[in-house]
């Protein structure tokens, strides 16, 4: 068994799997050796895979909602739940959630 030697990867290469020559004559995953061939086979690795749209929105989302909880902590320190609810155009059981994850500012 051989192990993908670009730096981002590391995956197991398992027997019956597509082997490629990469940079320096290492072996690549056939994946990471598309990459390297389609960044115009330079002389290190393979560049990092881009991310996917739908992983990158997913991100997006995450810290978003991320900031919308912090926002919800920092007024329930003066307001009350169901004040933060109608300011931030939330539901009360969505502020809830948001201070629940901090046991300090549960309500």
């Amino acid at each position: 068994m051989h192990t993908c030697a670009s730096p981002a990867c590391r995956k197991s290469i398992q027997p019956g799997q597509r082997r490629r020559p990469g940079p320096d004559g290492q072996t690549i995953c056939n994946p990471c050796y598309i990459r390297w061939h389609k960044a115009g086979r330079p002389a290190d690795v393979p560049p990092p895979p881009e991310m996917s749209t739908g992983h990158a929105r997913g991100l997006q989302r995450h810290a978003e909602a991320a900031a919308r909880a912090e926002q919800a902590r920092t007024l329930a320190l003066v307001y009350s739940p169901e004040e933060i609810a109608a300011e931030m155009g939330l539901t009360v059981t969505t502020v809830n959630g948001y201070l629940r994850s901090r046991p300090e500012m549960a309500c």
